[in-house]
């Protein structure tokens, strides 16, 4: 702490005394050498290796101060082009010199070549920035008329000739153009299709499943009945869904498996059953296993 305050005194002396801390140490030790101060370092090394120092932080310094002035004159630039709503992605360097070449902040960056790079750079930003608020614009423009098709109801089946016809004045409309017009119908009636195929769809899986459960509690009421003696294994059929007809009646409680009628279906699993059965009683163990 002493030796890196001695080294402060004697920098201050440096400076005080006129010191170019681009110059000689020769010319530095002339010029301090009899103030008391120069002995606050006690050796010569010291006192050059100090003098070193302030020269190389006094650089540094400068050149940090020199960057900061530079962004500072690029950041003045941007925002004089900034507050000049003219100027566009179109606008070329010369017209915008012919409009701000007497501005201070113009001339503030007195690089030609510099100047001009950084204005291009700013076009090229507002070239983006323009882009992008098209794209904007259009897929608003674009949604406004899906919500118009939506309001107007329109359906999976109906025709885009007709839906011009009777929406062709609508603002909506008259904002695309052509192909995007037809671009959001066919994608709206995409969408419109592809929900009521996922709702078909949706339904063919609930009436399998309905169905499944159906035939399975159809086959367990059939082996129940079977099971307590109530169909014989050589019954027929339609004499066994007469019987179950008439169970039904005769308890006010209709099969809800069956909705009421017995059909071929059912048919077709009482003849699967009563095949079962008959290989149970009569065929290998891997059938009768199968019946249970």
């Amino acid at each position: 702490a002493e030796r890196e305050a001695a080294t402060q005194r004697f920098i201050a002396l440096l400076a005080a005394s006129g010191v170019d801390p681009e110059g000689s140490w020769d010319d530095a030790m002339k010029r301090t050498v009899n103030h008391a101060d120069y002995r606050a370092l006690q050796t010569l090394g010291d006192r050059k290796a100090a003098f070193e120092r302030w020269g190389r932080e006094r650089r540094e310094a400068a050149e940090a101060a020199a960057r900061a002035e530079e962004r500072r004159r690029k950041v003045d630039f941007l925002t004089l082009l900034k507050g000049r709503p003219e100027l566009t992605s179109r606008t070329r360097y010369p017209e915008a010199e012919a409009l701000l070449g007497k501005e201070a902040r113009w001339l503030a960056l007195a690089d030609e070549p510099e100047r001009e790079e950084l204005y291009e750079e700013y076009a090229l930003s507002l070239e983006r920035k323009e882009g992008a608020e098209r794209r904007a614009a259009r897929q608003a423009r674009m949604a406004a008329l899906r919500a118009l098709l939506e309001r107007e109801a329109v359906s999976a089946r109906s025709q885009w000739r007709k839906v011009h016809a009777a929406l062709g004045e609508a603002a909506e409309m008259i904002a695309l153009d052509k192909v995007d017009r037809l671009s959001v119908f066919e994608e709206y009636i995409g969408s419109l299709e592809e929900k009521e195929e996922q709702a078909k769809q949706a339904e063919r899986e609930a009436a399998r499943r309905a169905d499944r459960k159906k035939r399975d509690a159809f086959r367990a009421l059939l082996r129940r009945r079977y099971d307590e003696g109530l169909i014989p294994l050589a019954a027929r059929w339609r004499d066994v869904a007469a019987e179950l007809e008439a169970a039904e009646k005769e308890a006010r409680t209709p099969n809800l498996t069956l909705a009421g009628k017995y059909a071929p279906r059912e048919g077709s699993a009482f003849d699967g059953l009563a095949k079962r059965l008959s290989r149970c009683l009569f065929g290998s163990k891997n059938d009768a296993a199968s019946a249970r």
